[in-house]
C-alpha cells in the first residue's frame, strides 16, 4: 500500500513496468482499512494533466465530499506529459491492476469522469476496459471518434453528462455523445448549466459529483 495519508489528499510517484514515471493523488476516509470495500471515484485531470493541478483538483474539488462521504478518490497525472486520451490510456490497466493490490473497490468496478480533457480521457478508457466501471460522470466531457466507436461495448451503466450553457464549443459534442448514448439504450442525465462556463462553478464543491456518484451506488 502506498505511503497515503488518511482524510487528505496525498500525491505519489511511481513507475510503470516499462520505467514511465507517473504522478498520482489518492484520497481515503479517516477510518480508511484496505481489507474494506469503498466505492472509488477514478477522476481523471483535465487540461495539460499535469501533478500539480491533478493534486490541486483532487484537494480542492473532491476532498471535502470523498472524506465525508466515505469514497476514495484516485487521480493520475499524465505519464511523461502524454494525455490519457492521446496514448496513456495504454498504461491504464496496469494501474489499476496495481491499485486493486491495496484497494478494494465497491462491487469490484470503479466510478470514472472528469472534466474537458479528463472527460474525453473518460470516455477512451472506458472504451479500452468497458467492464471495469460502474457509472460515468463527466463535465463536460466527449469521446474521440475511437472512444465513440467503442460506446457499444460498455455494459448497462449510468452516464451523467453536465455541459455549461455559456460553453459553446462543447455544447454540440456532448449532445452528440448524449444521442448516441441514447440510441444504444444507454442510461443518461443531460443537464445543461444555464450560463455557466467550461469549468461549471457550481460542480466545483463537489457536492453535485458525489450526489450522482452516491447514486450510482450498487
Amino acid at each position: 500500500m502506498p505511503d497515503v495519508v488518511a482524510g487528505e489528499a496525498t500525491l505519489i510517484d511511481t513507475v510503470f513496468a516499462d520505467g514511465t514515471p507517473v504522478f498520482y493523488a489518492v484520497i481515503v476516509p479517516e477510518d480508511f482499512d484496505p481489507r474494506v470495500q469503498y466505492p472509488v471515484f477514478l477522476a481523471l485531470p483535465p487540461g495539460q494533466q499535469d501533478p500539480g493541478l491533478t493534486y490541486n483538483i483532487s484537494n480542492g474539488w473532491y476532498l471535502n465530499e470523498a472524506v465525508a462521504r466515505g469514497w476514495v478518490a484516485v487521480s493520475l497525472a499524465a505519464p511523461d506529459g502524454v494525455l490519457w486520451f492521446q496514448g496513456a490510456e495504454q498504461y491504464m490497466k496496469e494501474f489499476l491492476d496495481s491499485t486493486l493490490a491495496w484497494l478494494r473497490p465497491e462491487g469490484g468496478l470503479f466510478h470514472i469522469g472528469g472534466v474537458s480533457n479528463r472527460g474525453r480521457s473518460t470516455f477512451r478508457i472506458l472504451g479500452i476496459l468497458p467492464n471495469l466501471f460502474a457509472s460515468v460522470t463527466v463535465y463536460p466531457g466527449y469521446p474521440t471518434d475511437a472512444g465513440a466507436a467503442a460506446l457499444v461495448d460498455v455494459p448497462d451503466i449510468p452516464f451523467t453528462l453536465w455541459v455549461g450553457g455559456g460553453d459553446a464549443p462543447w455544447i454540440g459534442p456532448v449532445e452528440s455523445v448524449r444521442d448516441q448514448l441514447e440510441a444504444l439504450g444507454k442510461r443518461v442525465v443531460y443537464q445543461v448549466v444555464p450560463g455557466a462556463p467550461h469549468v461549471i462553478p457550481e460542480l466545483t464543491d463537489g457536492v453535485e459529483i458525489f450526489d450522482v456518484l452516491d447514486a450510482a451506488r450498487p
